[in-house]
């Protein structure tokens, strides 16, 4: 089988006419028409096999994870994915291997209200996919670099669980596997946060370093009241300290880490619980701009490591 082959059969049927597709997979390059006062948001991943999943990942959750990773950062931004491109790099033409893929690629699609409109294949020594998303984003986005001392933190779920399906022991763990395999992307709390949040991010390596980049350009610090910590239910049957470093540092959530002015704190609460999405509030701005860790007693915990690091 050919490339163009390889598209028709596998991925055009992935494509179907949504709100402002004008052209999607098959032509030199797909069209796109944007509603008045709406700005084009645009993030892309790229995943290496062995690197950014084990090599025993199922095609169909790789799929899956991979387009929901990046609808996660579009979510942090308030925009509603709508688009994906898909460069995908195989060592061999596998028919099975490339039918579950795809049943992965429409499942997330599928749950996002999306289309895929186009992208790349090619042979190569190693599996690799890159997935590019747009979304549309109408008003103002969320960004980093708006935290105020006295905004509260708040996080949009349970922490923990993907990073601990890595271990020797989480490898058993059908919950944490599926929290691994299987995020969903907080897009309904995204649209919801941009009305209320003065800044979010999208927890992909870690809380406390992607809450790092929050802090570093508003140019602020951050308490973390750790009791408050939404810990994964996976994580019951470890130590504290373990529990908390996989929630702190473990990366892989894709929950909304975000800031609130405490004015609009109410009001969101409000919205979430009507909504029946879950809304954790965690920790605090502050001006100090250190990052603090603070155990009930006040004491202070001390990470073993800041994240996830890509290099």
């Amino acid at each position: 089988m050919d490339e163009f082959s390889l598209i028709d059969h596998y991925f055009k049927p992935l494509s179907h006419a949504n709100r402002g597709m004008v052209l999607g997979v098959g032509d030199d390059a797909a069209l796109l028409q944007l509603e008045p006062n709406h700005i084009l948001a645009v993030s892309t991943d790229t995943l290496i096999s062995g690197r950014h999943f084990p090599t025993t990942t199922l095609p169909a959750d790789m799929a899956y994870k991979a387009i929901m990773v990046n609808a996660s950062d579009l979510a942090a931004m308030g925009a509603i994915p709508r688009w994906f491109l898909l460069s995908l790099t195989l060592p061999d033409i596998e028919g099975a291997w490339l039918r579950d893929f795809t049943q992965g690629l429409q499942s997330a699609l599928s749950t996002l209200n999306s289309t895929l409109i186009g992208g790349d294949t090619t042979r190569g020594p190693m599996l690799s996919l890159t997935i590019q998303a747009l979304g549309v984003l109408e008003g103002k986005a969320m960004l980093r670099s708006g935290a105020k001392v006295g905004d509260h933190i708040f996080v949009t779920g349970n922490l923990g669980a993907a990073a601990f399906a890595l271990s020797s022991e989480g490898q058993s763990n059908l919950a944490a596997q599926k929290a691994l395999n299987r995020p969903l992307a907080r897009c309904q709390a995204g649209m919801m946060l941009k009305s209320w949040a003065s800044s979010a991010i999208d927890i992909s390596d870690g809380l406390a370093q992607d809450l790092g980049h929050i802090l570093k350009q508003s140019h602020v610090g951050a308490r973390i009241d750790l009791k408050n910590l939404p810990l994964a239910p996976c994580l019951q049957t470890l130590t504290r300290e373990a529990a908390l470093d996989y929630a702190l540092s473990g990366g892989d959530d894709y929950e909304l880490l975000c800031t609130v002015p405490a004015e609009n704190i109410e009001k969101l609460k409000q919205a979430f619980v009507a909504a029946h999405l879950p809304l954790y509030e965690i920790g605090e701005i502050t001006a100090d701009l250190s990052l603090q860790l603070l155990e009930e007693k006040g004491q202070a915990f001390l990470l073993k490591k800041s994240g996830y690091t890509h290099f």
